[in-house]
């Protein structure tokens, strides 16, 4: 489960990455 929990916390993180880059343009 650690696993998993690892895999979606860094998704989320990722997901706001790709924001940040959109709201940069």
């Amino acid at each position: 489960s650690g696993g998993l929990l690892s895999l979606v916390d860094g998704s989320y993180e990722y997901y706001h990455y790709l924001q940040d880059g959109i709201n940069d343009n």
